[in-house]
């Protein structure tokens, strides 16, 4: 086996330079792709340098070896290692490694430079010792390092390269060429053939081929997973055929080599054998005839080269043909993808406006197929007042221009879209305008919300100019109270006032005192309407009364301007009505009072009537007319809304928040009705106001005298109080006041100063707590207390005196107003709510009402059992 391998040496040489070409071509695929970092295009040539110097060795045998041939194969061996050497420290630098590697060079080099002194075979080694080896080695632990920081099976095939790549690199530098110095006199060529029977040129060229296959390997499977991760196929044909055509080729060259060479030899042996009596000087050409060998058995070589050269350069360009249709399909699907699912609509037209393609978002907007839209006119599609501005914008477009414009289309089902449409012209070599792509974006919900923007905008700048001109009128009408009671109080505190002045000065101030009052109360009416909180209770009232009422409570204010003031009734009126009899009188009484403000001569008129139809709820109807100002229909349109009047002039002139009539307006549709108005300038006013009234059978109708309306009503007394109060109060006006009213009624008052201390007072008639007081502690039949007070406040307080057992009354006082405050007092315990400021008869009425309704058995009983000592 030894000598056919032996005899073969040429085509060894051939296949050992075919394997570092193949090699370096797998490195170049390494350097193109990106897979792993560093130089590897200098690695690839190293493998085509070497394959030549390989074939240079061939072309020795085959031909006659000049004097030079040795020393430009050894220039092309150096070369060679060099370029792996800048493979090196180019990787390395791309590992971050931060060392100055060029400096190696020299070092190198010098090394390498040694053998000059054994002339070419002692350059030879040397070379191979200080360059060859080191580059290799550092190779093989560069592959491994990648390898290690590698991920997926491919892992495997580049270790294996790496170590194959290390054995190379052994038999490279350490097994070198002949040499006349150690360790090349011992280790060399021809001692590892003796010792193995195979050339080291044929266990390199083994190596390079698994090097090449291990790498070839590892780019095929990081490009599968690739593939696969994208969707693509994990191979291509063309690179299986291209490993089994090589091995073909090289195996039937083999043969054919050999073929030649054994028919060659026979022909020189016939030679010989045929004059081996003849002249000795025959015997001398055997070395020339060896030589003619190897030269016939060249022609093969080369054809087998020529051949693999052929099927590497077709399978290389079927590789690019196919890899450039792949990115042309992948392109095109890609924009496909693009204008499929691109939520505008997109239409290539040609020069004359005629649809060539239609993307489908485009014909859902258009509300037409696609079918339809192919071949049809651009400019047919709009409608005859928008088509002068699309043939402008298309002619533009034709001309090299690009044209935007914004109009609305009308589908064929009627809808109306707002699109802003961009037609740019496609430009083609030498200048030519092709096809023009048209964009159309849908803008219509952009329109729309830009228009309600604006008149939101429009709005809230309508509602802040209305906000600012309220907060004016209502600095006017809260200061000009609080100047009358300031100075009227100013001028009680000076002495010598006759009891006249006296008392005309504190009717004054009371009177101001309750306008106040009444602006708060409007000001938390729109507040709880607002916020939705506001609630009417619908119970059993008398339509009667409330008519009676509003003429006690408004025809002072009419007698003091000298106006006519009457009530009537067309038609007999229900006796009760399921309604809230206070929200319904609060109404009237606004609306009569708006009636006396703007009217200054004439009369006020209030009738009232039933419109009881039989397929409409019952309503109750009352109109209110006047002989006043009255108003423009511009100022009609805006009195029911917050914060506004007629005009700023009528704010300044007659006074008012502008809350009125929208808490009116908002009341009456809560009961179940509504209110509006008729008015001309100068000729007064009318408001119509309307409330359900609920189911009315069984309810007794009755029409009764005005003499019954326009009675007096006079003044309940005030009640007599024989009780005792425990009143919890921090204030101390509001102490004297509230104690001061009590006691004048006939109350005992005890002042609790805190929650703490009201809660012991309270509970001091109960053995556990009774035992902290000397003096017996009597019971108390009610308590008023304040929600707002340090150390505990009402809630607490009040939750703690239940918690003992107390069940006599408890009524909370609080200047909070709103719903919410009003659910905490009587979900802390307490029986009933006054705010403040506290109505003096009110707070009588309702002290009296709750000590008259308890009786003897709900006094409180000692649940607690006496402490022994």
């Amino acid at each position: 086996m030894a000598a056919v391998v032996y005899q073969q040496m040429d085509y060894v040489l051939f296949i050992y330079g075919l394997s570092f070409f193949l090699f370096g071509g797998v490195c170049f695929y390494v350097a193109r792709s990106g897979l792993l970092p560093g130089g590897w295009q200098w690695l690839g040539a190293f493998g085509m340098i070497h394959g030549a110097k390989e074939w240079l060795d061939l072309a020795s045998l085959s031909l006659t070896d000049e004097s030079y041939c040795p020393w430009l194969r050894l220039a092309v061996l150096t070369l060679s290692y060099i370029c792996m050497c800048e493979f090196c420290r180019r990787t390395v630098f791309v590992a971050s490694i931060r060392l100055n590697w060029w400096l190696i060079y020299p070092l190198l080099l010098a090394g390498a430079a040694t053998g000059w002194f054994w002339g070419i075979a002692g350059l030879n080694a040397s070379v191979r010792y200080a360059l060859g080896f080191p580059a290799g080695l550092a190779t093989s632990l560069l592959l491994l390092y990648m390898a290690r920081g590698s991920q997926g099976t491919g892992r495997r095939w580049l270790a294996a390269a790496g170590l194959l790549v290390a054995l190379h690199a052994a038999s490279t530098g350490l097994i070198v060429p002949p040499g006349p110095f150690f360790p090349a006199s011992c280790c060399n060529h021809i001692w590892f053939f003796r010792w193995t029977g195979v050339p080291i040129q044929a266990f390199r060229a083994v190596l390079a081929i698994l090097t090449t296959v291990c790498l070839w390997g590892y780019m095929i499977v990081r490009r599968g997973e690739m593939t696969t991760r994208l969707g693509g196929h994990k191979s291509s044909w063309y690179i299986h055929l291209l490993a089994i055509s090589t091995v073909i080729l090289v195996l039937v060259g083999w043969v054919m080599t050999n073929a030649v060479g054994q028919y060659v030899r026979h022909e020189i042996d016939e030679y010989l054998s045929a004059y081996s009596r003849g002249p000795a000087a025959v015997a001398a050409m055997a070395d020339h005839w060896q030589q003619e060998i190897a030269q016939n058995r060249l022609i093969v070589i080369a054809v087998t080269s020529l051949v693999l050269a052929l099927l590497a350069g077709s399978l290389v360009t079927v590789q690019s043909f196919q890899d450039a249709n792949r990115r042309i399909t992948a392109s095109e699907q890609l924009y496909r993808s693009v204008v499929d699912n691109s939520p505008n609509c997109l239409q290539l037209l040609d020069r004359q406006g005629r649809c060539l393609a239609i993307n489908p978002k485009g014909c859902e907007k258009i509300g037409r197929t696609e079918a339809e839209m192919i071949g049809m006119r651009y400019q047919d599609m709009w409608s005859p007042e928008t088509r002068p501005v699309v043939e402008a914008a298309m002619t533009k477009a034709t001309q090299g221009i690009q044209a935007r414009f914004e109009a609305s289309y009308r589908r064929p089902d009627g809808k109306e879209i707002i699109w802003q449409v961009v037609l740019s012209p496609v430009h083609q070599e030498g200048g030519q305008i092709g096809p023009v792509v048209e964009i159309a974006n849908d803008i219509t919900d952009y329109r729309h919300a830009e228009t309600e923007l604006r008149r939101a905008k429009e709005a809230a700048e309508a509602a802040t100019q209305a906000k600012t001109e309220f907060l004016a009128n209502m600095s006017h009408e809260i200061r000009t109270p609080i100047t009358a009671v300031l100075g009227y109080t100013d001028l009680l505190l000076e002495p010598n006032l006759s009891e006249t002045e006296r008392w005309s000065f504190l009717d004054t101030v009371r009177r101001n005192g309750q306008v106040l009052l009444d602006l708060i109360d409007d000001i938390l009416d729109i507040s709880k309407i607002e916020a939705g909180k506001l609630e009417v209770d619908r119970i059993p009232c008398s339509p009667w009364q409330i008519l009676s009422d509003l003429g006690a409570l408004m025809r002072v204010r009419t007698d003091s301007k000298g106006l006519s003031f009457t009530i009537d009734c067309d038609g007999p009126l229900p006796e009760t009505i399921q309604t809230d009899s206070m929200r319904l009188r609060q109404i009237l009484v606004n609306l009569v009072g708006n009636a006396v403000k703007f009217t200054e001569t004439g009369h006020i008129r209030v009738v009232a009537r039933l419109l009881n139809n039989q397929d409409r709820e019952p309503k109750l109807q009352f109109d209110v007319s006047d002989t006043g100002i009255g108003m423009t229909s511009a100022q009609l349109g805006v009195i029911f809304h917050p914060f506004t009047q007629a005009d700023s002039s009528t704010s300044r002139r007659y006074g008012g928040t502008g809350l009125g009539l929208t808490i009116s307006k908002r009341l009456a549709i809560l009961l179940g009705g509504d209110i509006t108005v008729a008015s001309e300038p100068g000729a007064g006013s009318i408001f119509r106001l309307t409330v359900a009234t609920g189911p009315l059978a069984g309810v007794a109708f009755s029409d009764r005298p005005r003499s019954v309306l326009e009675a007096r009503v006079e003044p309940a007394p005030r009640p007599t109080l024989h009780c005792r109060v425990l009143l919890a109060e921090d204030g101390v006006d509001n102490q004297r006041l509230l104690s001061l009213v009590l006691r004048k009624a006939g109350a005992d008052v005890i002042i609790a100063q805190n929650g703490q201390e009201a809660v012991e007072l309270a509970l001091a008639t109960f053995p556990r707590w009774g035992r902290r007081y000397a003096d017996p502690v009597e019971p108390f039949d009610i308590i008023l207390m304040d929600i707002q007070m340090p150390l505990i406040d009402g809630y607490e307080a009040t939750r703690r005196i239940r918690q003992e057992g107390y069940t006599g009354p408890i009524i909370a006082l609080s200047a909070h107003a709103m719903s919410d405050a009003v659910d905490r007092c009587f979900a802390a315990g307490c029986d009933d709510y006054l705010a403040k400021p506290i109505d003096r008869d009110k707070l009588l009425r309702k002290v009296a009402e709750f000590v008259e309704r308890r009786s003897p058995s709900q006094e409180p009983k000692d649940h607690h059992q006496p402490l022994i000592d």
